[in-house]
């Protein structure tokens, strides 16, 4: 419900990590949207992103950056940075005093650094009300419960959304608090006009792209003889100036560093993506044919799992990244889809998470100041 005019806003502070890709923050800015869209919330990004300026911010949602984690992991200030973006967090936690802090995906923050003002959450040190936001199950949901201190930690959420309808809720099945199914955190279905000769490809934001590129030349060289354009997204995090270096001016193959897949979409006949959260979200909702190449090094990796789970659907093949010949089964691939007329698919899947997660968190607001009301 809206505030009155002059009314204070419940501040809510949405953190995300934002090492190798762009999904966390792209995700936390549209729930921060629809959170201020309610009239009752004041949302604060709590970031680190290095590709920041590359996205838009909408109104009414500010930002409160953090040190960067390097690209790097064997950069050797990354341990300096981590202990610099624990104290910035603490500090924040301790000066601005947020109603609630949202977590994305990993309940302790990158490499434990959320753990401290976890406990001073828990202690009430701070007094926010603390939500844990899961788009899928990460390996770091089984080590909180084997340290005494990360289950100490992990006590001061209260509750829980789940960004998708179909997940297995057995990876949650020892949380000790509530979780609620919000859907699919996704922005508006993308608009695709008339066919063209474009096959585009998508890397993700970046981290992921260059391995893509080879395989992707070599699988379209007939293909754009015959007069195709293919356009590799490569992402804002990606270093293009050494992808156009090893694309060696390949004829009809442009590399693009920072367009989002709405945009991107427009006027493609043919995708080529990995299969992160949302850009899987963003695709399956056209009509357009569709190759996924997810990132991962085993089965069990979510984005495997995602593109196995979304081949089932209409015009759509995964293949394997970790197979033999990538370029072959990529051409082949791009044999079968690229005459195949556009046909809607049918998901089965709710993509308004971002509207149903603000809404849950709006009630969970009332509850906690009814809670003060009546103990006052």
């Amino acid at each position: 419900m809206p505030t009155a005019p002059g009314e204070k806003r419940l501040s809510v502070a949405l953190y995300c990590h934002n090492r190798d890709g762009l999904g966390h923050i792209i995700r936390s800015i549209r729930i921060a949207e629809a959170l201020a869209a309610t009239g009752l919330f004041k949302p604060i990004l709590l970031t680190g992103c290095r590709a920041l300026d590359t996205l838009h911010l909408p109104t009414g949602v500010d930002v409160h950056a953090l040190t960067p984690i390097p690209a790097d992991r064997f950069d050797p200030a990354q341990y300096r940075v981590l202990g610099e973006r624990a104290k910035q967090i603490r500090d924040f936690m301790l000066d601005v005093r947020p109603d609630m802090l949202v977590v994305d995906t990993l309940p302790l923050g990158y490499r434990n650094e959320l753990r401290e003002v976890l406990e001073l959450i828990r202690i009430n040190t701070v007094s926010a009300l603390c939500v844990l936001g899961l788009p899928y199950p990460v390996p770091a949901l089984e080590d909180i419960f084997k340290s005494s201190r990360d289950r100490a930690a992990f006590s001061a959420y209260r509750h829980g959304m789940i960004y998708n309808d179909d997940e297995d809720e057995t990876a949650y099945s020892s949380f000790p608090f509530p979780l609620d199914k919000v859907g699919i955190v996704a922005g508006p279905p993308p608009k695709v006009r008339a066919e063209s000769k474009v096959v585009l490809a998508l890397g993700g934001g970046g981290t992921v792209s260059t391995p893509l590129l080879q395989p992707l030349i070599r699988a379209t060289e007939r293909l754009r003889t015959e007069g195709y354009t293919v356009r590799f997204v490569v992402g804002p995090l990606a270093d293009i100036a050494e992808m156009q270096a090893q694309a060696g001016g390949e004829k009809n193959f442009e590399l693009v560093s920072v367009l989002t897949v709405e945009e991107a979409v427009e006027d493609a006949r043919l995708v080529i993506s990995r299969c992160g959260y949302n850009t899987a979200a963003t695709l399956v909702r056209t009509n357009l044919p569709l190759i996924f190449i997810p990132y991962g090094e085993q089965p069990g990796d979510e984005q495997m799992i995602r593109a196995q789970n979304l081949s089932a659907l209409e015009n759509i093949i995964t293949i394997d990244p970790t197979a033999e010949d990538l370029s072959g089964r990529l051409e082949t691939a791009i044999d079968e889809l690229i005459d195949r007329p556009h046909a809607e698919r049918q998901a089965g899947l709710r993509f308004d998470g971002a509207h149903r997660a603000a809404e849950c968190l709006v009630q969970l607001a009332r509850t906690k100041v009814d809670k003060i009301i009546n103990q006052s």
